[in-house]
């Protein structure tokens, strides 16, 4: 029959079949061609109809054709989305991070301690409090306006060498300041701007077993020479705050201590007034009331025992330097930028132009369509 091939071909007409084989495939692929050829130029495809139907059903072939045909218009969009991402990679500058770690100070001794007495003072219906440590005011002690005040004034090493204000490195240009505020200077102006610049760019983490400070600068040196700085001026708080803390604690260990030798010597006047009045004990509660009167006295002497060298330790703690922080991670200057990410932005450019390319011709043939429709309809 025509068009059609016996398989295997009978013996002697292998010649024949390769012939009528590569016939059929010729005819084959001109019809698929012809086919083709006319689906792309028949007039009324260039028109699509709409992409959605009246019973609300995608029709996807003519959603592929509408991007076909509205090609050059998702090139366009997406040549200028990705245009200016890679202006922006290009000419943003560069930003160098710097990450410190440090583990909290050990105060586990000084705790069991103070809980001990506050255990003892419990029994005699005192309450001592309970201490804060300076450790919850990290946040606030970095981003002080102090300390942000001095990194401002402070002149900073930078790659090139050169030691720089950060206005300076920043290159701002205080004339061109106009002040919102009759009242407010140019430096002021310029002082707010830079403190809003670095509590952008520095940033602290706690948790239950690290502290994590991070600086972000445009020098990498720089970068390094900030954080170190801060980790400086957190350690003169820390050891300030130490001393201070230590002779607050020196004051009340000792007029605790006072108060409870003058409770003591009253305690034993009380017991010793007792068995003057009470040579003789024989009843349960003369023999009670002796009881209550020693245990009285054994806890009083206890507190004053635990005051007295609580007292003796604060003392000794006031005149002893503090260690430094213990360190898991230096500041060191970084090797590489953090940002900008210059190949993420460049392929980030492509896919959004794509995105928005695709959305602006189906939108627009949306438009098209429904500007038809209402034509029709009023024609009609």
């Amino acid at each position: 029959m025509p068009g059609t091939l016996d398989y295997p071909p009978a013996a002697g007409n292998d010649k024949l079949w390769r012939w009528q084989a590569q016939n059929e495939l010729i005819k084959s692929s001109s019809r698929v061609g012809l086919g083709i050829f006319a689906f792309m130029t028949n007039p009324a495809r260039k028109t699509p109809g709409p992409i959605i139907s009246d019973n609300q059903e995608v029709d996807l072939i003519r959603l592929v054709w509408t991007l076909w045909l509205g090609k050059w218009k998702v090139a366009l969009v997406t040549f200028v989305v990705t245009a200016l991402a890679t202006a922006y990679a290009l000419l943003a500058p560069p930003m160098y991070s710097v990450t410190s770690i440090w583990l909290p100070q050990q105060s586990s001794q000084m705790n069991g301690q103070m809980g001990q007495i506050a255990g003892l003072a419990g029994l005699m219906g005192v309450s001592l409090g309970q201490a804060n440590t300076i450790e919850q005011y990290y946040p606030q002690i970095i981003t002080s306006p102090t300390i942000l005040k001095q990194i401002i004034n402070h002149k900073w090493p930078t790659l090139e060498n050169d030691s720089l204000t950060l206005d300076q490195f920043l290159k701002i240009d205080t004339n061109t300041f106009e002040p919102q505020l009759p009242n407010i200077s140019k430096h002021r102006l310029m002082e707010s701007m830079l403190k809003d610049y670095l509590l952008g760019n520095i940033v602290f983490e706690s948790s239950p077993t690290s502290y994590v400070l991070t600086v972000q600068a445009p020098d990498p040196v720089m970068a390094c020479a900030i954080n170190q700085y801060i980790l400086s001026e957190l350690q003169k708080y820390v050891e300030e705050n130490r001393v201070q803390s230590t002779a607050t604690d020196r004051d009340f260990f000792q007029q605790k201590y006072e108060e409870y030798k003058d409770s003591l010597s009253k305690a034993e006047g009380r017991l010793l007034y007792f068995r003057l009045n009470n040579r003789l004990i024989i009843s349960p509660n003369q023999m009670l009331e002796q009881d209550r009167l020693q245990t009285e006295i054994n806890t009083i002497s206890n507190l004053v025992t635990e005051f007295r060298k609580q007292f003796e330790m604060a003392q000794i703690n006031i005149s002893k330097k503090s260690s430094d922080f213990r360190m898991l991670q230096e500041p060191e200057p970084p090797s590489c930028k953090r940002s900008p990410k210059r190949k993420l932005i460049f392929a980030a450019g492509i896919a959004i132009g794509l995105l928005f390319g695709c959305c602006f011709v189906l939108v627009q043939a949306w438009w098209r369509n429904s500007r038809h429709k209402i034509h029709q309809t009023t024609a009609g």
